[in-house]
């Protein structure tokens, strides 16, 4: 269609030329949004995401051109531009060889194939298997994955991946390289994982207790007995006696301690007893009582210390890079029969 336009753009007539750059545009699936200065265009069809790294940044390069020299047809007849379209052309044509559309898709099992360039029916039976070993892994606990398109393709945007989940798009992108292994199946398994998370996985209270797993360390609970803090209580107010009677200072009991410590950490509860204690201080000895009542009366009756007692729990190496690739990894692990840590194996039995 360009290569027509080009000679009536030669005569000087640039419509036809406009109409070929906006029909090119809408097979990349181009769209822009409002930048800056000027634009920021972007391509929209999921086959592009199927070309792996170098013809992604391939596409996106012709599409700013397709932009850039959209400005330059006008009216007049430029050399330059005309130069610059008949480029175009081979850039075109070398698109027009990589798209794919819906309808360019078979069906296996629950899902709609779509081969790329370069991907033969008995090529991609290696990579068809694997995909069939984590379905039938998958629908046993999580059916609800099963869907959709999956492109089958010599090449991914990460060169070493098996396969690539796309949240925008809620596509599977599935390597022609991929085998019936053990790796690889846990690898495809992995990327349904992200689907699950970007799709189903609407239970904030889970979602949340897990990333706090995944990210955040545990700190030891210490629970206070009534009995504990009367004695802490008396342990004060045999303080505020040495104080008034200018004896030395009675240290804190290693228990008291760490009380006062988690509490300072709070603020709200120690500026409390600091008020009681001046109080009494003020009131002296016949202040003890009302200040042993109200000191009974705070919480917390439950603090934290300092002492880690379990780090964030990371499945494998990988998981430790992002929390949402830890779940990833723990759903493979969980689908695959798996052993997996107690705290994370229970959120993952109340999302089946």
């Amino acid at each position: 269609m360009l290569e027509a336009a080009l000679r009536e753009y030669s005569k000087g007539n640039p419509a036809p030329v406009k109409a070929a750059l906006a029909a090119a545009l809408e097979i990349l699936g181009a769209s822009s949004r409002p930048g800056e200065l000027t634009p920021i265009w972007n391509v929209d069809k999921d086959w592009v995401w199927a070309l792996g790294r170098q013809g992604i940044n391939r596409v996106k390069k012709l599409l700013t051109e397709i932009v850039s020299v959209n400005g330059w047809v006008d009216a007049q007849y430029s050399l330059s531009a005309d130069n610059r379209l008949h480029e175009l052309v081979k850039e075109l044509r070398w698109v027009e060889s990589k798209v794919r559309e819906d309808e360019d898709a078979f069906q296996h099992g629950p899902f709609q194939i779509i081969r790329m360039p370069g991907v033969s029916r008995a090529g991609m039976d290696g990579a068809l298997t694997a995909l069939d070993s984590a379905t039938e892994a998958l629908s046993r606990k999580f059916p609800q994955v099963l869907y959709g398109k999956i492109f089958v393709t010599p090449t991914l945007p990460k060169a070493t991946s098996v396969a690539q989940y796309t949240n925008d798009k809620d596509v599977i992108y599935l390597s022609l390289k991929a085998k019936n292994t053990i790796g690889d199946v846990f690898s495809l398994i992995h990327e349904f994982g992200h689907r699950y998370q970007h799709k189903f996985w609407t239970d904030q209270e889970s979602r949340m207790a897990f990333m706090l797993l995944s990210t955040s360390e545990a700190y030891e609970t210490v629970t206070v007995t009534p009995e504990e803090k009367a004695k802490w209580a008396d342990e004060l107010i045999r303080q505020l006696e040495a104080r008034r009677e200018n004896k030395p200072g009675i240290p804190n009991s290693p228990g008291l301690d760490s009380y006062m410590d988690a509490l300072i950490q709070g603020a709200g509860t120690y500026f409390k007893i600091t008020k009681l204690l001046r109080d009494a201080v003020e009131a002296g000895p016949a202040g003890y009582k009302t200040f042993k009542e109200g000191f009974l009366q705070l919480g917390p009756w439950s603090y934290h210390t300092q002492k880690v007692v379990q780090k964030p729990i990371h499945v494998t190496p990988y998981g430790a890079t992002a929390w949402t690739e830890n779940f990833s990894e723990a759903f493979a692990m969980y689908n695959l029969g798996k052993e997996l840590p107690e705290p994370i194996k229970k959120i993952m039995d109340k999302l089946v």
